[in-house]
């Protein structure tokens, strides 16, 4: 390999390290909302707490516990699955004295058996403290565990990739048994064995569950339908590298894609949608076309190496063409795929799926090139008998350590939670307290006592619990920007001053605006949040009311302009 070459292939390797870590430990199953909310402020103890996830988290194999202001725990009732709604665990509560409760959750996947952590908290009667915070509650995020799982898909993805390209290669590329020894499709085999019992073992150990237990849930069937398909393919693989004809080969190719689709459905696009069966097969094409072109990659070396290198170049021109093909399969598909999973071009850089997302394309990109180099270059130079096939040997050994570490960033993707799926769902469920339709993002403006400075806040979608503010400072006279070195949001409702306030800090961002997320907004009625704004020298307050309606309302807010 060139020295240059080696030299991208160690930086690559490092990013893809570097990307790993934060993000394998990240889930799918994402509180969208609770009822109580986090922050709120309640006359009188409920019957139940409620939550609201993105995807339907497994019942028997996710937590709910409820904590005292102290941290210790209070005895609550079981958690059930709603009746309508997978999406959404209930569990009952004993009658609470008044104080500041605490709620932890781990919820599993059912969908594709992530886990994801996370606490709230509330309060019941008059809150003396300015802020309600957490009780200090162990959550274990079980951030080494993940790390195993991505490294399990990565055995995965390589031994079916591999496996894949053995067939195809056999059948369309050289039209004959190749140069290896016959154990290697079953060593392919158990890599993808190995990489499953993996996954298997990292998901149980997220949950502190067995393997059976696991494996009994409604998380664990998915695995369960990967195992036995895979099952299969180790026996119609055996069969067809001791009996190599034509219609096992094609079998075990067809059992491999099989195996693939198995493993798709229970990731990111088997996640319930009208648009289900659409993703699935596109992922599913993604991922064959992936296999055979990174696969037979590695059966081009073992057939063109030795006495073979100086042998028919026709199948180096077979799979020039079979190549060039799955690329275009590959890149159409994936595009397809990353518009419904990343859902914004901004995601794609201010998201940690997005920029794996496009470490991947980085990597594919250097194999397409890679590639073309091949295609235009080499191989018409070996069929003219200007070039010596070792010349397109030193590329491929080149293409296929890139290729290795394009399949673990695929490992990584299917570890991390995808922009789409944490937007914000359709709030149409009154059970949660949200306006059925009509509410709209709030927007107002107001300025400090003395006119210096002019405030936007906007706050999106401007409905009862989960918002995003955005908070944009500028010269009253002038409207241009003014930096800052603080910027936070106290809410409190006027017309109830025995509710205790919420504070929420914000975060610059290279817009110049200032952003954060929360659920401050706890129940309907006349806000005002106070911006506290802290520049070098001294600091303004600035307030800003607003209306956020009732449940059921189908007016959007209406805001208050202050100053």
């Amino acid at each position: 390999m060139n020295h240059w070459l080696g030299r991208l292939v160690s930086a690559v390797m490092v990013a893809a390290v570097t990307l790993m870590a934060p993000v394998a430990a990240a889930a799918h199953s994402a509180l969208l909302r609770s009822d109580p909310a986090d922050g709120a402020v309640l006359e009188q103890s409920p019957d139940e707490v409620v939550l609201e996830f993105s995807e339907p988290p497994d019942q028997d194999l996710s937590r709910v516990g409820l904590f005292d202001g102290d941290g210790e725990p209070v005895d609550h009732g079981q958690l059930t699955a709603d009746s309508d709604d997978a999406s959404v665990l209930r569990v009952s509560v004993p009658q609470l004295e008044d104080g500041v409760y605490t709620v932890s959750w781990q919820a599993l996947s059912a969908v594709d058996g992530h886990l994801t952590t996370g606490a709230f908290a509330f309060v019941i009667g008059e809150s003396s403290d300015g802020d309600i915070a957490p009780a200090p509650v162990d959550l274990d995020t079980r951030d080494g565990p993940a790390l195993t799982g991505v490294i399990g898909r990565w055995l995965l993805y390589c031994g079916l990739a591999v496996l894949l390209g053995w067939a195809i290669s056999t059948l369309v590329v050289f039209r004959a048994p190749l140069p290896a020894p016959r154990w290697v499709p079953i060593g392919c085999w158990l890599l993808a064995v190995a990489g499953l019992a993996l996954i298997t073992l990292t998901e149980a150990a997220s949950v502190d569950a067995s393997v059976g237990q696991m494996l009994a849930s409604s998380a664990g069937a998915r695995l369960v339908r990967t195992g036995v398909v895979l099952a299969a393919l180790g026996i119609l693989a055996g069969l067809s590298t001791w009996r190599p004809r034509t219609s096992t080969i094609g079998l075990t190719a067809a059992l491999t894609a099989a195996v693939m689709f198995s493993h798709v459905a229970a990731g990111h696009a088997g996640a319930p949608g009208p648009a289900q069966w659409i993703n699935l097969s596109t992922q599913t094409v993604h991922f064959v076309a992936i296999g055979a072109w990174i696969g037979g990659l590695v059966w081009l070396l073992a057939g063109t190496r030795g006495d073979r290198a100086s042998d028919d170049v026709a199948p180096i021109g077979r799979f020039s063409t079979l190549a060039t093909f799955c690329i275009s399969v590959v890149i159409l598909a994936g595009v397809i795929r990353a518009v419904n999973e990343v859902g914004s071009f901004d995601a794609l850089f201010s998201s940690d799926y997005g920029r794996t997302l496009l470490l991947k394309l980085g990597l594919v990109a250097l194999l397409a090139s890679l590639g073309a180099l091949n295609r235009f270059w080499n191989v018409p130079a070996i069929k003219g008998g200007r070039a010596h096939v070792g010349r397109l040997r030193r590329t491929v050994r080149g293409e296929v350590v890139f290729a290795a570490a394009v399949l673990g960033v695929v490992g990584v993707l299917a570890s991390s939670p995808p922009p789409a799926d944490m937007a914000a769902h359709d709030a149409t469920d009154e059970q949660m307290g949200h306006p059925s339709e009509g509410a709209g993002a709030i927007e107002v403006t107001g300025s400090d006592f003395a006119t210096t400075v002019r405030i936007t806040l906007r706050i999106d979608p401007g409905v009862v619990g989960e918002n995003h503010f955005s908070v944009r400072i500028a010269d009253f006279d002038t409207d241009e920007t003014i930096d800052a070195v603080r910027v936070a949001l106290r809410f409190t409702i006027p017309d109830q001053p025995d509710l205790g306030p919420s504070m929420l800090e914000l975060q610059p961002t290279e817009s110049g605006t200032w952003e954060g997320s929360g659920t401050a907004i706890a129940q309907p009625g006349r806000w005002r949040a106070t911006a506290i704004i802290a520049f070098p020298s001294d600091g303004v307050e600035v307030p800003l009311e607003f209306d956020v309606g009732a449940p059921g309302d189908t007016g959007s807010p209406t805001p208050h302009m202050d100053g």
